[in-house]
């Protein structure tokens, strides 16, 4: 079905539909098939059309596997298109700024990804300026801050 996909517009157009459907299984069978046809998404178009869905719903998936596959993908798109680097810088923002776990997981494994993809010393600057950021926030972390208890050394 990949090969397909490269070679036809009309099965290119099934596939990208099939990322939006109701059903479970089908959004899955995309994401793998377009995981693997990455270089041959034409720009702006159908390469533009999926940074959303990837973004929204399989980067902030409970499926290990929907959340590595989307991060690799975007990865991906983002050194093939770098016309998409504010809807990145974006993305990153958002998810890292929302305290939800799986936004931020998803914001890590797309880092991780891109830092695979993309070693420059300038890339792994931003990355590790923003997982140091995440360090301090105690909300990124899953916690929230410490109240003593009465009869701690803290309280008075």
């Amino acid at each position: 079905m990949a090969e397909m996909t490269k070679l036809d517009p009309a099965v290119m157009e099934k596939v990208l539909s099939m990322l939006e459907s109701e059903d479970y299984t089908r959004r899955m069978d995309a994401l793998w098939i377009v995981s693997r046809i990455t270089s041959h998404l034409t720009p702006p178009t159908d390469a533009y059309r999926i940074l959303p869905i990837l973004g929204g719903e399989f980067l902030k998936s409970k499926n290990a596997w929907a959340r590595e596959t989307a991060a690799k993908t975007l990865a991906d798109l983002y050194a093939l298109y770098p016309g998409t680097a504010k809807f990145f810088a974006s993305l990153l923002d958002a998810l890292l700024k929302s305290g939800n776990p799986r936004d931020i997981d998803g914001a890590l494994e797309f880092m991780a990804r891109l830092s695979e993809k993309m070693s420059s010393e300038d890339m792994r600057e931003k990355i590790t300026k923003l997982i140091l950021r995440l360090l301090d926030d105690e909300k990124a972390r899953g916690g929230s801050p410490q109240v003593p208890s009465k009869g701690s050394p803290e309280t008075p």
